[in-house]
Parts: C-alpha cells; structure tokens; sequence
C-alpha cells in the first residue's frame, strides 16, 4: 500500500509539474535571475509583470513563438560546456616586470617597463568589469584603450563570447615566438618588395634562409611561393593575395573599385628609442602616413596591405567575398532554401542579417 501511495503521489508531483512547465512556456512567463538589470528597466522586471504583454489579435501568437525560439536556443546554448580560458603564464612569471603582457597606452619607465601601479588599475578593472574602474585606469598619454570592455559584451545570436576559447600564446621566452618575431621584423623590412619579387631579391631571400633555420618554426617551410603565409589550410595555395582584392564589385547600385590609394613608400615609423617610448606611453604620433599623390592602383606589397587592414570596416573582407560570390552566381549550398532553382543574385541572403542589426 505504501508504495502505491508514493507512485502516486510521485505521478501527481510530475504531472503538476509538466502543467507549471506548460504554462510558462504558454504565456511566456518570464524570469529574472540577473543581478545587474539596469535601473531604468527593474521596474518593467517586477513580479506582476513578468508575463508576455498582450499584444494585436494577430501579433500575439508570433509574439510568443518568437520568445520560445528564443529561451529554447538560450538553453540549448546553455548546455554546452563553458571552457577554462587558459594563459601561457607570462604575467606571473614575469610579475615584476610585466615584459611579456599588454601594456601599451600604459605609464611606462624610462627601459619601458610598466609602472605597477599602473598596471594595477588595468588588472583592477578587468577583475571588475566595472565602467568606473575603466575610466580610472592609470594611462601614460592622450590615447585611450580600444574597446577594453568589448569581452564583457553579451551576443543574443551564436555563442557567448566568453564560452568560445583559443589555446594561449607562445611564452615570451619560447624558440616558438622567437621565431614569430624574426617572421614580422622580415615582413617589415620587405614590406615595399612586391610579391611577384618574393625569393628573386635580396631581402626575401635573406628572409627564407633565416625563417628556414629556425628552431621550432610553426609556418610552412619557407620559399619563395610561401613566405610570410599562413598555417592553416589552403593558406599556401593559389597566389599570395586573394583575387577577391582585384575584382570590382557592387553593392547595390554602387561599384566597388578594388584599387587603393597607396602610402609613400620607404617612409618608416618608431625607429629610434624616443619615440617607441612615447608610444608606448600612449603619446600622439609626431608623423603620420602620406599618400603618392593623384595615384591609385590595386595592392602589390606588404604596406599595400597594411593601408588596407588599417582603414577597413570589422566585417568588410568577408562582405565583399560574398558578394563578389553572389554575383557571379557561384553555386549555393544544398541545405539553402534557394540552392535550387532561381537567381541566387536576388536571394539577398546577406539582409535579413544587417537590416536586423541596424546597418
């Protein structure tokens, strides 16, 4: 008798509580358990008025499949794992020092070590995430940090940033970064050396018989068809720069030219104590670019694509490439709503996407 009894009681426990479960995701009853609404909103967030306000006959149904959509993939994405975010151990080995951490627009000495109490404010408001521990972090000069808050940021579409990881950077003290700083000083030396010279000059010869005797070099083997390339897949295929950098494009009604305004060649930047120093401090620089005047062209070099990375839009390269795609009617992918049949330059698959974002 007694285990009926608690059979039954368990089935009428679970059957209340599907019936709970069913009318929140019914009327859309919303719960907070953040800490930090703002206060413009707590008053909206209160317990008489949590649940899905009524809206036009014809809105209210979508209103609330929408928001089931929405707590469905929240909780989806709420069952993947959160990694640990792993350092190489540089800041703590180097505690004194701060050699092999970020530091620039920081208050630096005179051999350009950074004053700890001015890394301490840094690591002070990283530690809080708070605004005002932000604005009072102690800097060397007139320029700011970019976007030191950016990693604090929420996404309401795709992972959270935080529950994405990279594996750590080589440490300071490693053959593995050496190496990678014998790879940028060559780059920046052969920055004016066009890429169809790679290898038949001196300067990228020099380069691929030093990178090649490296230690524990992680790039390809070096030659004159992959000098300066990436690691990963398909870096070292094709020519050195895309072809999507030499095709004109449009976008709407508006062509794109691929060619660029380019820097005066030759012109060098930092290259005496003083000045590294003061932008290490943050100070405004004393010189600035200057352009070959009235001359365009596409990008030939090193610097050529360092004008572009500099002035570019967050998302522009990856843009382009699907436009430059779209419109030359390169096949879709079959799980596509509009792979079969139609004119894949009318799907518009890139609006729905910056019209929701306010582009």
């Amino acid at each position: 008798m007694a285990s009926g009894a608690l059979t039954a009681l368990v089935s009428f426990t679970v059957v209340i509580g599907l019936l709970f479960v069913f009318t929140v995701i019914e009327t859309g009853f919303v719960i907070s358990i953040s800490g930090r609404i703002p206060d413009d909103q707590s008053a909206f967030l209160t317990p008489q008025r949590t649940s899905l306000l009524p809206s036009c006959s014809l809105g209210q149904a979508r209103k609330v499949a929408s928001y089931r959509n929405r707590e469905l993939q929240a909780y989806i994405e709420a069952l993947i794992p959160v990694p640990c975010h792993g350092n190489n151990g540089d800041e703590q080995l180097y505690s004194s020092t701060r050699i092999g951490s970020f530091t620039k627009s920081l208050q630096h000495d005179s051999l350009g070590q950074v004053l700890p109490a001015s890394y301490a404010t840094l690591l002070t408001a990283l530690d809080s995430g708070l605004q005002t521990d932000f604005e009072a972090v102690q800097l060397g000069g007139p320029l700011k940090l970019t976007s030191p808050q950016a990693g604090l940021a929420f996404a309401l579409e795709g992972s959270d940033p935080q529950a994405l990881s990279q594996p750590p950077a080589p440490t300071l003290a490693s053959d593995w970064l050496a190496g990678e700083l014998v790879e940028n000083y060559w780059m920046a030396l052969a920055r004016d050396v066009s890429f169809d010279q790679y290898g038949l000059e001196p300067i990228t010869q020099a380069a691929i018989t030093e990178i090649g005797g490296l230690s524990d070099w992680r790039g390809p083997t070096p030659s004159a068809s992959t000098l300066f390339r990436g690691s990963a897949p398909g870096c070292s295929t094709g020519p050195y720069l895309s072809q999507f950098f030499y095709m004109y494009d449009a976008m709407g009604p508006n062509t794109i030219d691929p060619q660029i305004a380019v820097y005066t060649p030759n012109l060098d930047f930092m290259t005496n104590w003083t000045e590294f120093l003061a932008i290490q401090n943050g100070a405004n620089p004393t010189a600035s670019q200057t352009y070959v005047p009235n001359f365009k062209r596409y990008m030939i070099n090193g610097r050529d694509i360092s004008r572009w990375v500099h002035m570019d839009v967050l998302f522009q390269a990856y843009l382009q490439a699907g436009l430059i795609l779209m419109n030359m009617g390169a096949p879709l992918k079959d799980s596509l709503p509009y792979a079969n049949g139609g004119d894949p330059t009318q799907v518009h698959l890139f609006r729905p996407l910056f019209v929701g974002h306010g582009y």
